[in-house]
């Protein structure tokens, strides 16, 4: 109340700040607010938060737009019932609201890919042994696929993803893996060689087994990562520029044709087109993903779209005169796209729903307002 009311100290805002980036946004209680109770209640949040970032510009590196746009996705949270009671006023936006809400979040899915060419869909196999191949025995359980036994022979398995679908696996070695929408892991039933190479597309987060004497390197595209005793992610995607990876803890290696490098905890290394290094300084942005959550830094449009449209499988087209600003904030992905959608509309995009060829495919035209 203080910080609507403009009487909220510094030590107050900050508090305020810290609460947003731990809670559970879905879980605060929706309230009716009248249209010019929200705009009363924006207005005066812009106000604070132009106010307090303009005294702490060394420690937040966040336009003031930005942080404008980190508190209207609360206050956005607490006014949506408005907005779903009196849009629902025409059959137009009845029918616009049916087709965005029937578009669900995507799920725990992936496809295991094994040695002698056969697949085994996992999102439908019941915990337990679900094969066996070249002595190794492949369980799934309620963390993933795990592997028991030791192969002789030299054979692989690939975990993929579609668009829409997660998975968490444990490798061979005992190392963790969480698999982000769209990507695939190629790795060996058994570690045998000097060192355990697996391959990647896509992104995944790792948690290392270290071990030495037998280095765990992730090859990707024309790089080469090297752990060091490490938690990482890797975002690979085809359509970045860039392969970014970012290091946890630990210490990783990078070894790729335009660079070669060592990232300490916090870094992050985006190599392609551009080369850079970097501190990473809100780290919930690079994994919050395999937690069930979207976090959003300074974002830009398509990069949020991007994210977004491989949880919830549909294509994104632009019309030019997009908004060149940048957006931070927190939801869960197990909302329905619908309300995915709503707290970015009213963060000031546009969106205009065309039914795809395909079924249950859905296209998004973004444009400007």
């Amino acid at each position: 109340m203080k910080h609507l009311q403009g009487t909220a100290s510094q030590e107050e805002v900050s508090q305020l700040q810290q609460w947003y980036q731990k809670t559970d946004l879905s879980q605060v209680e929706m309230q009716m607010l009248t249209k010019e109770e929200l705009e009363e209640s924006g207005l005066r949040i812009r106000q604070d938060l132009l106010a307090y970032t303009g005294r702490s510009k060394s420690r937040f590196f966040l336009s003031s737009r930005a942080w404008w746009k980190a508190a209207a996705v609360f206050l956005l949270l607490l006014g949506g019932l408005w907005w779903w009671r009196h849009t629902l006023s025409s059959d137009e936006a009845r029918e616009r609201i049916a087709a965005i809400v029937n578009l669900p979040p995507g799920h725990t899915g992936a496809v295991l890919h094994l040695d002698n060419g056969s697949t085994i869909l996992l999102d439908s196999t019941a915990h337990g042994l679900i094969a066996s191949e070249s002595g190794v025995e492949i369980l799934r359980d309620s963390s993933g696929v795990q592997y028991k036994g030791t192969s002789h022979q030299l054979a692989y398995n690939t975990i993929s993803t579609e668009k829409g679908r997660m998975w968490s696996l444990t490798l061979p070695d005992g190392t963790k893996v969480w698999l982000n929408a769209a990507s695939s892991i190629r790795f060996p039933l058994n570690f045998n060689g000097a060192e355990r190479l697996v391959e990647l597309t896509g992104e995944a987060y790792f948690e290392v087994v270290h071990n030495a004497r037998q280095p765990f390197r992730v090859k990707v595209a024309d790089q080469v990562i090297e752990d060091l005793g490490t938690s990482f992610n890797i975002n690979a995607y085809g359509d970045n520029q860039n392969i970014i990876t970012t290091l946890v803890e630990g210490s990783l290696r990078i070894d790729s044709k335009e660079m070669k490098c060592v990232l300490m905890p916090g870094q992050q290394a985006s190599i392609g087109k551009d080369n850079i290094i970097c501190e990473v300084s809100q780290m919930g942005a690079v994994t919050s993903w395999k937690d069930g959550y979207f976090e959003f830094y300074d974002a830009g449009l398509k990069e949020m779209l991007q994210q977004i449209s491989r949880w919830y499988n549909f294509d994104v087209t632009y019309k030019s005169g997009l908004t060149e600003e940048k957006f931070t904030g927190r939801f869960p992905k197990n909302l329905a796209l619908g309300k995915a959608l709503e707290i970015l509309k009213q963060s000031g995009i546009n969106f205009t729903l065309k039914p795809g060829k395909e079924t249950n495919k859905t296209s998004i035209i973004v444009s400007p307002i």
